[in-house]
């Protein structure tokens, strides 16, 4: 890699920025995957649109993390307090924990939610599958915080050499995770659509049938009640 292109500034923020705050996407696909199977299964979204190009798309480029061995930069202060440290694992934790929070409520509200359907068994482990990926992208959230921690407070410790290394563990760990998730992405979104939302737009269609023969029964037999009034009437006219 030339010298002169880590020498732009721009660029080095540009890197530093998906170096140390990559996890973030994690996150952020991760919360959306949960979200998109939510509003698919409990909310009967009839359709999802085509999402999965998005997030396959945008969720690699936005994780991809630079790094050419020696030539590499990442965020990084002169105040090597211990305050400024605290305040690095609270930009860190405060959204990995937010983003566990909100993937277990819809993953909980899910998964009670199709034990009261009539969903055969294929379909219900179909959506126990789908919803093990934003909680392993999660994981991978916690792997570059624990790296972080390791990385930042291996001085404090006697054996500095493999912390660092287990850091450095924990990052290849959690950029072959994203990999992975990443790359069946798409699958996995194709299978949502294919399978899931299928399912949720027969079950509008029926509710929405149920609801006009309802609507019928009613006018017949309201039908039925004026003309047997108005031949009473007539009756009693007569």
């Amino acid at each position: 890699m030339d010298r002169s292109i880590l020498d732009s500034k721009f660029f080095c923020q540009f890197q530093g920025f998906l170096n140390t705050y990559g996890f973030l996407c994690s996150l952020t696909f991760g919360i959306i995957i949960s979200l998109i199977v939510y509003v698919t299964v409990v909310k009967n979204f009839q359709e999802i649109k085509n999402y999965d190009k998005y997030v396959s798309v945008f969720g690699p480029l936005a994780f991809r993390q630079i790094n050419a061995g020696v030539y590499y930069c990442q965020i990084v202060s002169d105040d090597s307090s211990l305050q400024y440290n605290h305040i690095q694992l609270y930009y860190f934790f405060i959204p990995l924990w937010l983003g566990i929070i909100v993937i277990l409520i819809n993953n909980i509200s899910v998964v009670c939610y199709i034990k009261n359907m009539d969903y055969n068994e294929d379909d219900k482990k179909l959506v126990y599958q789908i919803l093990y990926f934003p909680l392993i992208l999660i994981f991978c959230g916690f792997m570059f915080s624990f790296g972080f921690i390791f990385q930042n407070y291996a001085k404090s410790f006697e054996h500095q050499t493999f912390l660092y290394c287990l850091a450095q563990v924990f990052y290849r760990l959690q950029g072959l995770l994203n990999s992975f998730i990443y790359g069946n992405l798409p699958n996995v979104m194709s299978i949502i659509r294919q399978k899931i939302c299928p399912q949720s737009k027969q079950k509008q269609e029926k509710l929405q049938n149920s609801k006009i023969s309802q609507i019928s029964h009613n006018s017949d037999y309201k039908l039925y009640k004026e003309i047997e009034e108005e031949d009473l009437y007539q009756n009693q006219a007569v």
